[in-house]
């Protein structure tokens, strides 16, 4: 039996539950706490919060524990939007109220160049806040599974042999089944819940990411926020089209938006929505989304910043701190599909795009000849 322990003067050890008080937020989105000179890491813990938490790992210089529950509520917490947070790996802090997230990542930010770095007294400018919390990705990821996450004891009605949804935290081989996302746009959880249904009525394999059998591995769900146009990509582990096609041809004449539906083949054991090979199961092979002034076509495997409304301001950051005066020439490393290139180009002399993935590069010849930019 786990002891519960509130005094000071114990040193902790694994198994034991004791009473903390979160002091402030490590990078990864874990609680920091301190006893005895021990730092104590302590999953979704948040400052300001009194716990009752079981010490999980003990490692060289720092131990790690898990919240059983919250004996003093921190100033700062902010009730979950979604109804899966405190099983879901996706997010680390909808418990904690917006300002305070941006207030401790300033301070991570700040310590990571002054205890890490060993600068002396570098502080970097207020971070400027995004202006959708939530509903604001433009890319999701989603994981088949044949092994769904139970919730409790009580869970029934759904199959425990098809799951898609997110990783449950910590695990690589459970998948949390979900319905909705609050981090995309609505209408992408309507397209994710159709998906669902049409691969349970079609007796679809899901894979088995342990004995590496089965069809279904990922669902990738792309969406233009300036041009509401949605790509759809099916990772799958070997190549057989007719499982999708009925699928395909559903959400093609039920999803206006949907201008793209793609399948990728991934056939290697690494758990990666990235596909070998890729074939076209409906529409386009591209979507276009917008920064700015400049549209940008979007292909399955290619990079683009998943907050387009963001990526926006931290591009116009880019362009006022380095002060360009028309006469530049800039390298752009890791260029993907090149937008930060093509939205600076009209500032500087000339640009160098650099990047290995060759799709992105191919895509960053047509964004910049679909801009007209020489």
């Amino acid at each position: 039996m786990s002891e519960n322990l509130t005094i000071t003067s114990i040193i902790p050890k694994k198994g034991m539950d004791i009473e903390l008080d979160i002091e402030s937020l490590a990078f990864g989105g874990m609680g920091i706490s301190k006893i005895n000179g021990k730092i104590i890491f302590v999953k979704n813990a948040i400052p300001d919060q009194r716990v009752l938490a079981r010490i999980t790992k003990k490692r060289k210089s720092y131990f790690e524990a898990r919240k059983l529950s919250v004996i003093k509520e921190s100033n700062f917490y902010t009730k979950p939007t979604c109804i899966h947070f405190n099983d879901c790996g996706g997010c680390s802090f909808q418990n904690l109220n917006y300002k305070n997230q941006l207030h401790w990542k300033q301070q991570q930010i700040n310590d990571l160049y002054n205890k890490m770095g060993n600068f002396k007294n570098i502080k970097s400018k207020p971070i400027i806040a995004c202006q959708n919390q939530y509903n604001y990705r433009n890319k999701m990821e989603f994981s088949f599974s044949n092994k769904r996450w139970i919730l409790n004891e009580n869970d029934s009605g759904e199959s425990k042999n098809f799951a898609l949804g997110l990783h449950v935290s910590g695990r690589y081989d459970k998948i949390l089944n979900i319905d909705n996302c609050d981090l995309q746009i609505n209408i992408c959880n309507d397209i994710l819940n159709l998906i669902k249904i049409e691969c349970l009525k079609h007796k679809i394999e899901p894979y088995d990411i342990k004995k590496h059998t089965g069809f279904l591995r990922h669902l990738m769900i792309r969406s233009g926020i300036a041009t509401n146009e949605i790509m759809i990509n099916f990772i799958t582990s070997y190549e057989k089209t007719t499982l999708l096609k009925p699928i395909a041809t559903k959400l093609f004449s039920k999803f206006s938006e949907i201008k793209c539906i793609v399948n990728n083949i991934n056939t290697k054991k690494a758990d990666i929505a990235f596909g070998e090979w890729e074939i076209n199961l409906a529409g386009n092979n591209i979507i276009i989304d917008k920064i700015g002034d400049y549209e940008f076509e979007i292909s399955a495997n290619s990079f683009f910043q998943t907050n387009t409304l963001q990526a926006e301001v931290l591009y116009n950051v880019i362009k006022e701190e380095c002060n360009l005066k028309g006469n530049e020439i800039i390298y752009d490393l890791y260029s993907g599909i090149g937008t930060i290139s093509i939205f600076l180009s009209k500032y500087v002399k000339s640009i160098y795009a650099i990047e290995l993935i060759e799709t992105a590069v191919n895509d960053a010849k047509k964004n910049a000849k679909r801009n007209n930019i020489n």
